[in-house]
This record gives structure tokens, C-alpha cells and sequence, in this order.
């Protein structure tokens, strides 16, 4: 069995902590996916639909574990697994890394794609295009 790394009052510190930056980061992703171009790089618009779903996830569930905690919601099988993973500093949504190397990466990724601006396309003259000399 794993040993439990955090006291209830850490855990919940941990919840409101991860629900603030998801949110955050969730935000900021959104207005960022409402500004996408047609032109927009298909890899950056699915990156950044991904990257929103994750933070969604993430944050539906830190928030359910938050109430569960509280009294609010009813445990069940998924919000005691992602209970377990935090009291021991792993993070669930990161296959068990530890929570705070997982938060640092995902909030690199987000910043990357949120500042990425794709080059400028440049034109390649067509085949039949001719250069006349005289």
C-alpha cells in the first residue's frame, strides 16, 4: 500500500491550489481557441482543443474531490483514485507523476502554445511560371 504523503488539510490546499491554475490555464486556452483563423496550423488547433479537454477534466475533478472532501458529494471509485494520488503528491491526470514537476510541464505547455505564431507562409513560384530574360 502506498503511504499517504499529506494530511486532509494539505490535500485540500493541493484541490484549491490545482482548481485556481487549471482554471486559470482553462481560461486562458478558451480565449485563445476563440481567436484561431482559418489559417491557423492544424497541429496548434489541435493542441490547444486538447490541451483545453485535459484542463477540463482535470478541473471537474479536483472540484468534485474538493466537495466530496466537504461533505458535499458522495465518494465513488474515480474521486477516491484521484483522492489517493494527490495525498501522496502523485498526479493522476499525469500517470502518476509527481504533482508538481506534472502542474510545472502542463503550464510550459500551455504558454507555448498560447505565444506560438506561426511563420508567414511564403509563396513558391508554380512550375509554369517563366522568367524571361532580355
Amino acid at each position: 500500500p502506498q503511504r499517504l504523503l499529506r494530511s486532509d488539510g494539505q490535500v485540500r490546499d493541493l484541490l484549491k491550489l490545482l482548481a485556481r491554475r487549471t482554471s486559470n490555464m482553462l481560461q486562458q486556452v478558451v480565449s485563445r481557441i476563440s481567436t484561431l483563423e482559418a489559417s491557423t496550423l492544424f497541429w496548434h488547433r489541435f493542441e490547444l482543443h486538447r490541451i483545453a479537454a485535459l484542463l477540463r477534466h482535470c478541473r471537474e475533478e479536483v472540484l468534485s474531490v474538493y466537495a466530496a472532501v466537504w461533505g458535499d458529494v458522495r465518494w465513488h471509485q474515480r474521486l477516491l483514485e484521484v483522492y489517493r494520488s494527490l495525498s501522496c503528491g502523485l498526479s493522476i491526470w499525469g500517470k502518476n507523476r509527481p504533482v508538481g514537476p506534472w502542474l510545472f510541464s502542463l503550464e510550459e505547455q500551455v504558454n507555448f502554445l498560447l505565444d506560438w505564431q506561426h511563420p508567414p507562409l511564403v509563396s513558391i513560384p508554380s512550375a509554369t511560371t517563366t522568367t524571361t530574360t532580355t
